[in-house]
């Protein structure tokens, strides 16, 4: 096969002494009038220009001369535009050659990866796609295509494999796993609540917690169901024992379910045989509002809720309190919505601390006269307060979600710690004082309400059995 019949000529060139070298990485290969072995070397070392190169001859004989063959490296895959340009030179061709230019090979053209591989590789996405709650349509975007440049042999899966054959078949593996740890636990834990979706259908949720050989604290969510019928007791109790039952769990083996303070959630679980206990959370942010619809506290909230949207639906308003604060030589602070948790202290934090560029602000408004919409004197002392006395519920509230450890055992040692508190007006002025000590007043009243011995006793000997178990094991490690 001469020179110029065999297409491979277009990567190599002679040396001296009948050898020839490769253009693209420089090896040395002994000539003896055949290009099968330059042919070999084209096609495991430098895949992308092989199949190029076979794409345009369509056989891998080479019998006409090819003139436009386009020699590609993977190596090159990695220069960026500004350094080389999209048709940069990867090779060396001898002066009397025309340079060649990359192209990337297609996808298509590239040899079958192993099943197995790509079998591990297909899992690991789907694995990202329902651990990071991406959407099934991800593999079809033209940004995600970059996977090719990683391993250019793996074929993304479609969409439609996604749903409803890798994600299915990573829910069922799970499933077992879960029920394989479970099966070998002797007590654990349920909480379930309800949730309503952006289309405003309702959800039931189930969760089961409980603890590894190493003490260690698990959590694991066993359902997020639609629910169409309506939230009764009997429903609602029926719900929650299918879900056990299709997770083949023993209802004997449940020590007690945390739900919410709404009626048909007690009702439900007082028709099983759970012992019951009130969410914290839900307890403390009930407590929380019922201080905040306090007449003391109701304009300075009415307040700040009118400042909150009057700048948050003018993009001119926001631009110009940015500069005020700049030109207090303040931080630039957006005032914050009134909808995440906590949301009503954080909004009035904002709207003190931002007070000055407020006033600023408004004054300059033809729409709202700032003494009418900014806070006074007065309301600031008692906003002041009040961001004062429950900024400590906040941090209860965030010690309290903790997912790595028993929490109810600490609602008696908080209890206690807040009735032993009383707020010194050494340290505060009157005003200051006085509500401090009625919002700890109020919170206890209501979490005594939910706790106490004279409310439910199914809810005290559930937390006083809790801190007993807590007192008990500070004391052995404390030896």
């Amino acid at each position: 096969m001469s020179k110029k019949n065999s297409v491979v000529w277009k990567c190599f060139d002679r040396g001296n002494s009948g050898s020839v070298n490769c253009n693209i990485c420089k090896k040395q290969y002994k000539y003896a009038g055949n290009t099968t072995n330059m042919l070999k070397h084209i096609e495991c070392v430098h895949p992308f220009t092989y199949f190029n190169m076979m794409g345009k001859k369509g056989n891998r004989d080479g019998v006409d001369d090819v003139t436009d063959v386009e020699i590609v490296d993977p190596e090159s895959i990695m220069q960026t535009p500004d350094e080389h340009g999209p048709a940069a030179d990867i090779a060396s061709p001898s002066t009397s050659r025309k340079t060649p230019k990359l192209q990337q090979s297609s996808i298509d053209l590239y040899r079958p990866m192993n099943k197995t591989i790509e079998e591990k590789i297909t899992n690991s996405l789907a694995y990202f796609i329902a651990t990071d709650m991406m959407p099934y349509s991800i593999v079809e975007k033209e940004g995600f295509q970059f996977v090719r440049n990683l391993n250019p042999q793996y074929k993304l899966p479609s969409r439609k494999t996604i749903t409803y054959q890798k994600i299915p078949q990573l829910y069922n593996n799970t499933v077992e796993i879960i029920k394989n740890i479970l099966k070998n636990r002797l007590h654990m834990a349920v909480t379930t609540d309800f949730w309503t979706s952006v289309a405003m259908e309702s959800y039931m949720s189930v969760t089961i917690h409980f603890l590894s050989d190493d003490w260690e604290l698990y959590s694991a969510t066993l359902a997020c169901q639609k629910m169409d019928t309506d939230h009764t007791a009997a429903n609602i109790q029926e719900q929650l024992l299918i879900c056990l039952e299709e997770w083949e769990i023993d209802q004997q083996k449940i020590l007690a379910c945390t739900t919410d303070c709404s009626a048909n959630m007690l009702a439900a679980i007082r028709l099983t045989s759970f012992n019951h206990l009130s969410c914290f959370g839900h307890v403390l942010n009930t407590a929380v509002n019922k201080i905040l619809a306090h007449e003391k506290f109701s304009n300075i909230i009415k307040k700040s809720k009118t400042i909150q949207i009057s700048i948050a639906h003018s993009y001119k308003m926001v631009s110009e309190l940015r500069k005020i604060q700049e030109s207090l030589n303040q931080t630039s602070k957006k005032i914050p919505s009134a909808s995440p948790k906590w949301s009503t202290l954080i909004l009035i934090e904002a709207i003190v601390s931002e007070h000055l560029a407020l006033m600023s602000l408004f004054s300059q408004s033809p729409t709202f006269r700032s003494k009418d919409i900014c806070l006074t004197k007065s309301e600031r002392l008692i906003a002041q307060a009040l961001i004062k006395g429950l900024k400590q519920f906040e941090t209860i509230s965030e010690q309290m979600a903790s997912e790595k450890h028993i929490t109810a055992s600490a609602i008696i040692p908080i209890l206690e710690s807040l009735q032993k508190s009383k707020e010194s007006k050494d340290n505060n002025d009157d005003i200051t004082a006085d509500i401090i000590n009625q919002i700890n007043a109020e919170i206890i009243k209501y979490f005594h309400s939910r706790y106490s011995q004279e409310s439910n006793t199914e809810h005290t000997f559930t937390v006083e059995y809790l801190y007993i178990l807590r007192s008990t094991f500070q004391k052995r490690l404390s030896l």
